[in-house]
């Protein structure tokens, strides 16, 4: 970065703490019976107020397992938090589309704007959506900054399992 500000550096330490606290975290995956994917998206609009741009983020899991997620910051502006719902969802069933080609069947691609790819995936039976209030939101903890209070529990939503405190030091 050329000329870095203080949300730079702040966003620099969030990230430094995050890895520092959670780099012996582990995944727990569980057997399944099943192959059905379950996902959650949300969209964070204007959460930055220096440059407004959103962020969107999703988690995907295989029954309880949690095997997909993604944080990105998009590149443009969105006009409304409906458009920056619909960029998230969009990118969420991407995801899955790709997974299910990679578990299931093979499926046809689309290229389509995210409304009318959202619309076609609804129309055709391939996934409901449906809303998840932000309490229930599993995907908020890919779009916002969590501190402590909402990390911890956070960590539990996701299936990742803390480490076994180490006795002696």
């Amino acid at each position: 970065m050329h000329s870095p500000t203080v949300c730079n550096l702040t966003d620099i330490k969030r990230i430094l703490r995050y890895l520092s606290g959670t780099s012996t975290h582990d995944i727990q995956l569980y057997k399944v019976a099943h192959l059905q994917l379950k996902a959650f998206s949300d969209s964070d609009w204007v959460g930055r107020p220096t440059t407004r741009r959103l962020t969107i983020g999703f988690c995907v899991f295989l029954r309880s397992n949690l095997i997909s997620w993604s944080s990105k910051k998009q590149p443009t502006v969105s006009h409304s938090s409906t458009e920056a719902e619909y960029r998230a969802l969009a990118s969420t069933i991407a995801e899955i589309t790709w997974l299910r080609t990679l578990c299931f069947t093979p499926e046809k691609k689309h290229i389509a704007i995210d409304y009318h790819f959202v619309l076609e995936k609804v129309l055709l039976g391939d996934l409901l959506v449906q809303h998840v209030p932000t309490t229930k939101q599993l995907a908020v903890d890919f779009t916002k900054p969590l501190f402590t209070v909402k990390f911890l529990p956070a960590i539990s939503n996701l299936c990742l399992l803390l480490p076994a405190k180490i006795e002696g030091g």
